[in-house]
């Protein structure tokens, strides 16, 4: 048998048209699959540069605002304590003038502490012809209130920036990164920016205090309530009386019956200043409101921090797109509030059961760390912490433009507000 002889090898096009072994030849198709899977691997990559990118500077822009709000609301509860400082002064003042007049004619007249009875009626009374407000407890206490809450703007502003900075390449070029400075302002849970409003308000200036004297600066505003009135009296004169027995005590060395005779002189000495001469001055400020409840609590005491800053760029823009980029800056924000804690417990024990020596009764006593618990303008005790944000105006806040802007400000249109904290939490 003859041997067959090779046919020539065909072309494509002869195997398409005569072969038809195009289907079953598969040399080559590895190749294909391999670009679709580089394709794939690679937009899957870009995609998690940008997903790590944008979680990144959210968590980052979220620790800044944190620390900047504990921050500013911090320098708040300096002011608050600062004022319920000078209350208690100006009562410990009082009570020490009763008692040093008192002891005229006592045993107690020599007593080294006597030599300071001009230096304490000189504060209260303030220099000849001076005006109530201007004396140095009620104008100290004045400027505390005003120019508290810019500074709290200033702190807060600085820590969020610094806790922005850029920490790449170029950093001396470039300080803030490719992002620009990280702003933060703090808000008060009615819509104004701290630091940026009139302070002269009492119904609406950030630290909620009043100072109800008819010579004050608050006057004007609060149309002669005389129910304030009272209620700073009653104040003054309960921490008046905190202090009368302590300085009798001083007086006297400790003898109990000088005590009891600085005591009872103190009495009328007491009702001579607190009803007389100062009945309607060096009171103290108050809150304003004695007994907030959940909407007075938010709208006096809770205060709102966001970070403003420039969206990241993306990576391979032409294939992802940063939907907020086009509504509003990159934010963060957190809640804040200003606030007296309750005593804690100190160790060991919790508690005790006594026995009243008089009645034999058995009576339950709880050790604590002896903080006050009066919720007041007089407790020197006020912290600052934060807390879920829950309150009811932060739509209205994150669509208001941040202080200083570019007059651009964030464009939600008629979000929700489950819809505006997606957007600003992913």
């Amino acid at each position: 048998m003859a041997d067959r002889v090779p046919l020539p090898t065909q072309s494509w096009h002869r195997r398409l048209l005569f072969g038809g072994r195009l289907h079953r030849d598969e040399s080559g198709v590895i190749s294909l699959l391999t670009v679709f899977v580089m394709l794939g691997c690679t937009w899957l990559l870009l995609w998690l540069l940008n997903s790590a990118k944008q979680l990144d500077s959210k968590v980052r822009m979220q620790n800044a605002v944190d620390a900047a709000g504990q921050s500013g609301v911090g320098i708040l509860a300096r002011g608050m304590n600062a004022v319920a400082f000078a209350n208690q002064l100006e009562a410990e003042l009082l009570a020490a003038v009763a008692v040093m007049q008192a002891a005229e004619g006592t045993s107690a007249a020599t007593s080294p502490l006597v030599a300071l009875l001009p230096v304490f009626q000189e504060i209260l009374a303030g220099l000849p012809g001076q005006l109530p407000p201007d004396r140095p407890i009620p104008a100290f206490r004045s400027d505390v209130v005003r120019r508290i809450p810019s500074l709290a703007d200033e702190v807060t502003r600085r820590v969020g920036r610094a806790n922005g900075l850029w920490r790449g390449a170029n950093v001396g070029n470039i300080p803030d990164g490719p992002q620009g400075p990280l702003v933060v302002q703090l808000w008060t849970t009615s819509g104004l920016p701290i630091g940026r409003s009139p302070e002269y308000d009492p119904q609406t200036r950030t630290l909620p205090l009043i100072d109800p004297t008819p010579l004050g600066p608050d006057a004007p505003y609060l149309n002669a309530s005389s129910h304030l009135l009272e209620l700073a009296r009653r104040e003054r004169e309960r921490m008046v009386r905190r202090y009368v027995g302590q300085w009798a005590l001083d007086l006297a060395s400790g003898d109990p019956a000088v005590t009891r005779t600085l005591l009872a002189k103190a009495e009328f000495n007491l009702r001579l200043l607190l009803d007389g001469i100062y009945r309607d001055s060096n009171l103290p400020l108050i809150l304003r409101d004695q007994s907030p409840g959940l909407t007075q609590m938010e709208r006096d005491f809770m205060f709102m921090a966001v970070a403003y800053r420039a969206h990241s760029k993306t990576t391979a823009p032409l294939m992802f797109h940063n939907p907020n980029a086009a509504l509003a800056p990159a934010m963060a924000f957190a809640q804040l509030h200003l606030f007296l804690p309750r005593p804690r417990y100190t160790c060991c024990p919790w508690g005790e059961t006594r026995i009243n020596p008089r009645t034999d009764e058995e009576y339950f006593i709880s050790n604590t760390d002896g903080w006050p618990t009066e919720w007041e303008a007089s407790t020197q005790n006020w912290h600052a912490k934060l807390v879920p944000a829950t309150a009811r105006s932060i739509s209205s806040i994150l669509s208001s433009e941040a202080p200083g802007g570019n007059g651009n400000p964030p464009r939600w249109g008629g979000l929700s507000p489950r819809q505006i904290d997606a957007l600003t939490h992913h």
